[in-house]
C-alpha cells in the first residue's frame, strides 16, 4: 500500500471517526450536520481526485461482515499471521544462549534494540540536515471548556549541502 493511499485512508476513517463520536453522544445540531455532510462530500471529491491522479480505476471493497462472503472479515486466529512466533529473547543471533544478566544486558539486549530501531523505527539518513524551531505566534484559546495554548512553529532547516534549496 503506498503512503497516499495510507493517508487516504487515515483520513476517511477520521472522519468516520467523528461522525460514529457525534452520534453516540447525541443528536447532532442542523448546523453541524450540515458541516459533516459537506465535509464528507469534500471528503469524497478529494478521495475520487486522488484515484484519479493515481490511475486507480477501482478498490478492492474492504471486509464484510457475512461470514460467507468472498471478502469476509478473518476471524480465525490461525490466518491472522504467517509470522506466528517471535525471536527467542535468550538466544542471541550467533546462535548461543544468554546464561546471565551481564551477557543479556551487554548483547542481547543491544541486539533486540537495534532489531525494534531498524524494523520498527526505522532509519534516519545519517546526513539529515538540521532544524532550528522558531515560535512564530503563541495563542491562548479554549478547546471546549479546556484551556489550551496554541504554538505556531517555523522550521529552518540548514541548507549547506544543498544551498540551491531555499
Amino acid at each position: 500500500m503506498t503512503a497516499m493511499k495510507k493517508v487516504l485512508l487515515f483520513a476517511l476513517i477520521l472522519v468516520y471517526g467523528t461522525i460514529s463520536i457525534h452520534a453516540q453522544f447525541g443528536r447532532l445540531s442542523r448546523t453541524d450536520s450540515l458541516r459533516i455532510d459537506s465535509l464528507n462530500k469534500i471528503t469524497q471529491e478529494d478521495y475520487r481526485n486522488m484515484l484519479n491522479q493515481m490511475g486507480i480505476a477501482s478498490v478492492r471493497p474492504g471486509p464484510s461482515g457475512n461470514p460467507q462472503a468472498q471478502n469476509a472479515a478473518n476471524t480465525d486466529e490461525a490466518k491472522a499471521s504467517p509470522y506466528t512466533s517471535l525471536p527467542d529473547p535468550l538466544i542471541l543471533n550467533n546462535g548461543k544462549k544468554v546464561t546471565n544478566a551481564k551477557t543479556w544486558y551487554t548483547n542481547r539486549r543491544a541486539e533486540i534494540v537495534e532489531l525494534f530501531d531498524r524494523e520498527v523505527y526505522g532509519r534516519t539518513p545519517s546526513n539529515t540536515p538540521k532544524v532550528t524551531w522558531e515560535v512564530a505566534g503563541i495563542i491562548k484559546e479554549l478547546v471546549g471548556n479546556v484551556p489550551a495554548i496554541t504554538k505556531r512553529l517555523i522550521g529552518h532547516v540548514d541548507n549547506s549541502a544543498f544551498p540551491q534549496i531555499a
